[in-house]
């Protein structure tokens, strides 16, 4: 019998989460694991695997300026009637699965939001007989939390609960210890497992376009579109086709404007690029935001990039992620706080005479997901 995977992933603005869990949830069903992934945002088709179990709980999205005020798809608040609809559909997923592993992404190291739903979850999971391993996976780099406690907390929910804790980057880019103050309390049940990658890709048989734009999801797009169109004109690559992204989250006023400015400054706008990693292979330019998946296709492309990392309503991953590639020369980084045309064309030039370095980086992560996971039901 094939071992259960039960894979509880959210995401509220961007959908790097999503992306990356699909991306692991799909590699484990391909290879041996039954898995369910339970996803807690707004629906997302196109990133739910065909060989894997789908529970789309109802819906949440954050509200426009604050982590902690959580919506319905409608826009209305939630309540404790949507709440419990949300905990009988979790209850339902847990029964009809029968895990052998229960997965959390990114909690407890960060979504404190959902303690309503995880934590009576995690009481539930931890009462099951046999009891599944629980484990954390989390991204390389964390949001630094400003209040000492948020990572107090994460903690005491970490000994409480789970069992290991995947970190999915490699130690030599980033460690666990740079952005989490208790890593040290914890060193016994981290396991790393390398950046989770797509299947390396082919490059396209010929190029299509020479500079491409893009925001991950597009929930926070506009500054660096809008910039990135205005840089065009007086830019040293002023004569070279460029395409801009506005990706699946984008609002309409965001997408009008960037629609209006791009016609004036002779810049494709779509509102997705398919297949965007194979353009990247053949661009002579990426200009992006510094999310976890975009950087990853662009480390593998290896074109020269301009990163502008979002960092609004305290957020700092992006940022970190960026200060550590553009120390190691693997691309430019011009800040949010600082970008304007003038800024990013000043990115621009120098991101274009950039020596190319060969990346050491394992990008492995769902292999050897797969492989942990395995050796931590042999124990």
């Amino acid at each position: 019998m094939r071992a259960s995977v039960l894979f509880y992933v959210l995401h509220l603005q961007g959908i790097g989460h999503v992306v990356r869990a699909s991306r692991i949830a799909s590699y484990l069903a391909a290879n041996g694991f039954a898995v369910t992934l339970i996803m807690g945002g707004m629906p997302l088709e196109a990133f739910q695997p065909s060989n894997v179990d789908i529970v789309q709980l109802p819906p949440l999205r954050m509200a426009k300026h604050s982590y902690r005020d959580l919506l319905k798809a409608d826009g209305s608040p939630i309540d404790e009637a949507y709440k419990a609809q949300r905990f009988v559909q979790l209850r339902a997923a847990l029964a009809r699965s029968s895990p052998d592993i229960v997965m959390i992404e990114a909690y407890p190291f960060d979504r404190p939001q959902m303690h309503f739903e995880l934590v009576p979850f995690l009481d539930m999971v931890q009462g099951l007989s046999p009891r599944p391993v629980i484990i954390s996976s989390v991204r390389d780099i964390l949001q630094k939390k400003d209040k000492p406690e948020r990572d107090d907390t994460a903690l005491e929910r970490l000994q409480t609960y789970f069992d290991r804790v995947l970190v999915h980057g490699d130690p030599r880019l980033a460690t666990l210890a740079e952005t989490f103050r208790h890593a040290d309390k914890i060193a016994d049940m981290v396991h790393y497992t390398g950046i989770v990658a797509p299947p390396p890709f082919t490059p396209l048989q010929k190029p299509v376009y020479d500079v491409v734009v893009t925001a991950g999801g597009g929930t926070t797009a506009k500054a660096i579109l809008a910039a990135a169109i205005a840089a065009k004109p007086h830019s040293p690559l002023a004569r070279a086709r460029w395409v801009v992204t506005l990706g699946h989250n984008v609002d309409r006023a965001t997408m009008r404007d960037v629609q209006t400015a791009g016609k004036r400054s002779g810049v494709e706008v779509v509102d997705f690029l398919p297949e965007m990693a194979r353009h990247f292979l053949t661009a002579k330019l990426a200009i992006s935001q510094c999310g976890y998946n975009t950087t990853v296709d662009l480390l593998r492309a290896g074109c020269p990039v301009v990163l502008c990392p979002y960092a609004g309503i305290k957020q700092n991953e992006q940022l970190h992620r960026a200060e550590l590639l553009a120390a190691r020369g693997l691309a430019v980084m011009v800040r949010e706080d600082e970008l304007t045309p003038a800024t990013l064309n000043a990115g621009i030039e120098r991101a274009l005479v950039l020596p190319r370095h060969s990346l050491d980086i394992n990008m492995a992560g769902a292999y050897n997901t797969a492989i942990l996971l395995k050796k931590f039901l042999a124990v």
